[in-house]
């Protein structure tokens, strides 16, 4: 399954790596670009959880679109904005607050 988390801090960077050792393909959000270069550059987040390995083989990006397009499974909506909202085709969503 296809999976994208949107957020790169501790959370969603810890989710990425389970997910991935659980032999998900998994696309990380990160809106600062300067964590998804160092992720992408070090395997490792720069300021959260400070010695684990980020596997390379997770797709660190910094558009949201784009990470949101790439997804599979069932249809979803997914909104970061009142007014940016995507309607993703065959998409599993999850959210925590």
């Amino acid at each position: 399954m296809k999976v994208a988390i949107l957020g790169a801090g501790s959370w969603g960077s810890a989710l990425a790596i389970h997910l991935t050792r659980a032999g998900q393909e998994v696309a990380l959000w990160s809106r600062d670009s300067k964590v998804a270069d160092a992720i992408r550059r070090e395997g490792r987040h720069p300021t959260r959880l400070h010695g684990a390995e980020i596997p390379a083989t997770i797709g660190v990006r910094t558009g949201l679109a784009d990470t949101l397009v790439d997804l599979g499974g069932a249809s979803a909506t997914a909104c970061w904005a009142a007014s940016r909202c995507h309607v993703i085709p065959n998409a599993v969503l999850v959210a925590r607050s």
